[in-house]
């Protein structure tokens, strides 16, 4: 987990981009959650951007510094994989 990667979650209407979270559920905003289901990535990759989206937007963050070891303990993935 060696590779950086910025992902940029501003909308042009901010009340719209933010999540709604209501009893324990974060809502996705369905053209990130359909770009998602359309990109080649494998199943690994997926649970590190459901992680990362999960952290930032699921806490109602625009960023955050995240750790190798969060994103481990996350997804059960070892760091150095």
């Amino acid at each position: 987990m060696t590779n950086v990667t910025y992902a940029d979650f501003q909308s042009e209407d901010k009340a719209h981009s933010l999540p709604i979270t209501e009893n324990g559920f974060t809502q996705w905003n369905n053209n990130l959650k359909e770009a998602l289901l359309r990109a080649p990535i494998t199943f690994r990759q997926y649970k590190i951007f459901d992680a990362i989206h999960r952290i930032t937007i699921g806490w109602g963050k625009d960023y955050d510094r995240i750790t190798d070891m969060q994103l481990s303990e996350m997804t059960g993935i070892h760091r150095t994989h």
